[in-house]
């Protein structure tokens, strides 16, 4: 039978998703937790992926679909795989399943440092970086760059959470996105400049516009019409795993701040 598994992990220590042979990528450890359990010898029968996240990107819904029996839960893939990575749930999917072509909707979320950002400026840009555009300026790709794009603000303590929604993403343009936003807002570039994005003459040279860095970005959600059934064990150890490693960042956040302080 065919079974699909959503994935939560720490991006910040693989050169991405998928799959490269000299460089430590999730798809790999995946791959290599399978072949331990004696699913496969290399790649699992019929196996697709919702997305290939970025070298340092995070998620908390990756999602993966491939053939595997019945006593193949999230706890018995997490027995192989290392803590930064955590499979919390599972649900059997009809045998033409694809885990890329069949979401219906992907959510990517960045946490955006707030210093120095005008909040109007920032909710203006999102405004008309909203709906549908040829993206073509903010990603490497030359084919499929007309997307369908909603995007929200949240403040949270000093950050703003960004959420970014399509049914699916080019390269790098998430994090271009997010870099044109910090421009803006920083009134480093005018707001005028998104109107250079969406012409159909190409943006190059110190008018291009770089990603903004991966870490802290991460894969929030992708939809199915499929109900996922949460595996209990496994729901527990990845929040253990990753709320050791909230206190450690907070530990460090909390050390470099008194840091300055002692310089004066």
């Amino acid at each position: 039978m065919k079974q699909a598994f959503r994935l939560a992990y720490d991006g910040r220590h693989f050169h991405g998703f998928q799959r490269q042979s000299h460089l430590p990528t999730v798809e790999k450890s995946l791959f290599k937790s399978l072949v331990n359990l004696g699913l496969c010898s290399d790649v699992p029968v019929d196996y697709s992926a919702a997305g290939r996240t970025d070298s340092g990107v995070s998620a908390i819904a990756q999602t993966v679909s491939f053939e595997a029996p019945i006593w193949c839960t999230p706890s018995a893939i997490n027995s192989k795989l290392p803590s930064s990575i955590r499979v919390w749930a599972s649900t059997t999917v009809p045998e033409n399943f694809n885990a890329t072509l069949d979401a219906l909707n992907r959510t990517y979320v960045y946490y955006l440092d707030a210093s120095n950002l005008d909040y109007e400026l920032l909710n203006s840009s999102i405004q008309l970086l909203s709906g549908l555009h040829d993206f073509h300026n903010l990603t490497p790709d030359k084919q499929r760059t007309k997307r369908n794009i909603t995007i929200s603000a949240t403040p949270f303590e000093n950050h703003f959470i960004i959420s970014i929604e399509s049914s699916g993403f080019s390269r790098e343009l998430v994090r271009r996105i997010i870099s044109l936003i910090v421009e803006i807002s920083s009134k480093k570039s005018p707001i005028e400049k998104i109107d250079r994005i969406f012409s159909p003459h190409p943006l190059t040279g110190p008018e291009g516009v770089p990603p903004a860095p991966a870490y802290p970005l991460i894969l929030y959600d992708v939809d199915y019409p499929y109900e996922f059934q949460c595996d209990p064990k496994a729901i527990d150890s990845a929040r253990d795993i990753f709320e050791t490693l909230s206190k450690k960042h907070l530990t460090l956040s909390h050390i470099f701040q008194h840091i300055p302080q002692f310089l004066i």
